[in-house]
């Protein structure tokens, strides 16, 4: 009896452990191109609502790529902080895609509601 109440228990743990996020469901590594046509510098905010911490910064030339693993999908909102020339541009990202086009970032996207 007691061998059968302790596989009844790990069954329930196993089938608890099905039902939880796994935050690498929504996790990708799309391409990061600067076709700002300068150099550029791109960072992937932390999320807080001033977007000054990052979890990476990367000064790319005009024409080239780079690539990092974000997370961004069911729910979750990724921002990318772009400085050109001094100007701060924002990307938002709220799924899955191949590619991000430093071109593409706006100032309204750096407003509220990103984090």
């Amino acid at each position: 009896m007691k061998g059968l109440y302790l596989g009844l228990g790990m069954l329930a743990v196993v089938l608890a452990g099905c039902s939880l996020n796994d935050p690498t469901e929504t996790e990708f590594a799309p391409k990061i191109i600067n076709d700002s046509g300068a150099t550029a510098t791109i960072a992937y905010c932390n999320g807080g609502d001033s977007c000054k911490a990052h979890w990476w910064t990367e000064t790319l030339a005009h024409g080239e790529r780079t690539q990092d693993s974000i997370n961004a999908g069911h729910g979750n909102l990724s921002v990318f902080l772009v400085t050109e020339h001094g100007q701060r541009r924002c990307i938002r990202l709220a799924h899955y895609t191949k590619a991000v086009r430093l071109s593409g970032a706006t100032r309204a996207a750096c407003h509220l509601p990103h984090g």
